[in-house]
Parts: structure tokens; sequence; C-alpha cells
């Protein structure tokens, strides 16, 4: 069926495209968890490298992505997971350094095509959420209870006025 066709039919829908197609947890594929995480510390300039060139890809596909979703797809969907259950993965100024430029880019090419930007990260990540709704995220996904200071009701309070909180509650 044409997309044109489906965009239609499916017009009372929320119509997503994307998918989980990391950069954090790429990084820890590529390298291993520790080796990875070591690197975080004590190779900055690699890291950057590897945030730079895993970036432009996934900039490149996104936007391609997006360009032929436009007035088809609502929303444009990314995923990482940089938490655990009880903290991020790496220092909330590490974070910051390394990956948000990277999440700005991406949630700007949402925009670009008239979608909304969503987020699919598990664990504890609420240190950077602030971040994430300034970089341009418009909807979370998944908060999950059990982590650490992902109260829904906490959540809502903070950040509720400026995004959308979806799917499941938890695992």
């Amino acid at each position: 069926m044409p997309w044109a066709e489906w965009a239609t039919r499916h017009a009372d829908t929320l119509r997503l495209a994307g998918g989980f197609d990391p950069v954090f947890s790429r990084i820890m594929d590529l390298c291993g968890m520790e080796a990875g995480l070591m690197l975080m510390a004590a190779r900055p300039d690699l890291v950057h490298a590897l945030v730079a060139h895993i970036g432009a890809f996934l900039e490149e596909y996104y936007r391609r992505i997006a360009e032929a979703g436009q007035g088809y797809f609502d929303v444009l969907c990314f995923g990482d997971d940089f938490a655990s259950q009880e903290s991020l993965l790496l220092s909330p100024r590490r974070w910051r350094e390394y990956f948000l430029p990277f999440w700005k880019r991406l949630f700007a090419v949402a925009h670009r095509h008239g979608m909304k930007a969503m987020l699919h990260s598990c664990g504890a990540v609420r240190a950077v959420l602030g971040d994430l709704i300034d970089a341009g995220l418009d909807i979370f996904e998944v908060v999950q209870i059990t982590a650490a200071r992902m109260d829904p009701a906490e959540l809502k309070r903070e950040f509720g006025a400026h995004l959308a909180f979806y799917g499941g509650m938890d695992t």
C-alpha cells in the first residue's frame, strides 16, 4: 500500500518511525563494557571520535527516514541505554560532553521534518532528562518506576509541562 494511503488510513493514530539505534550502547558493544567505560575517562579524544563517526552515520540515516516519512509519520523514534537501575553509567558531566550534542542534532532532524522526537532509554536517567528536554526531546519512553529517582508522580511534576511520557511504566 502506498505511504500516502497508509498515512490517511491511520491518521487517527500516533504514527511512529525509527527505532533503537544507539550511540553509547554501540560504543559499549564495540569496545566491551569495561573497556568502553574506561575510555570515557581515559580517552576522551577517542570517545569524541567514536561519537562523531557513529553520530554522522545515524544523523544521515534518520534524516533519510524523516525525509521519506515527512507528512506520513508523527514521531521519529530513537533509543539508547546509558543508565543502570541506580544511576547513569557515566557521570552526567561526561554524558553531556560526549552525547548531548548528538541528541540535540537528532531531535532537530525530527523537528525539521514536522515530527516529534521520542527517545527510549531504560534505567535511572532522571539526571539528564532536563538536558534532553532542552535539546529538543518531546516524548520519553519508558519510565522504569523501580529505577532510582524515577517516580512517575515526581517526573510528571518536574518535567510534565515539557515532556510526554509514553509506553509501559516498567518492565
